[in-house]
């Protein structure tokens, strides 16, 4: 339920962008994290805020180990491969990105 609950906030996030006017010219930030520091973590997550309001409109995660795992390369590769992902995200739900912050 916790990924249910995470999708509905970012579609919330998502409204308000539409709702101001800025799905065609969007202005956004990115962070990757990693869930614990240097080259060596398994877990790493990143995330694209909506700039004004500071919310979460998309959400990826790569994990090195154990059930699910989705990545092989290093934990600074993964942030390139989840901005990518992201981008294509905010692509196919026709947004246009103005400026990543």
């Amino acid at each position: 339920h916790v990924s249910e609950l995470a999708e509905w906030s970012c579609q919330l996030v998502r409204e308000i962008v539409k709702k101001r006017g800025d799905k065609e010219r969007w202005k956004t930030t990115f962070d990757g994290f990693y869930l614990t520091r240097g080259f060596h973590s398994n877990n790493s997550s990143a995330t694209l805020h909506d700039y004004e309001s500071g919310g979460i409109a998309w959400y990826t995660h790569r994990t090195k180990r154990g059930a699910g795992h989705n990545w092989k390369g290093t934990s600074g590769g993964s942030e390139g491969d989840m901005f990518n992902e992201l981008m294509e995200k905010v692509k196919l739900a026709g947004f246009n990105i103005a400026e990543v912050v």
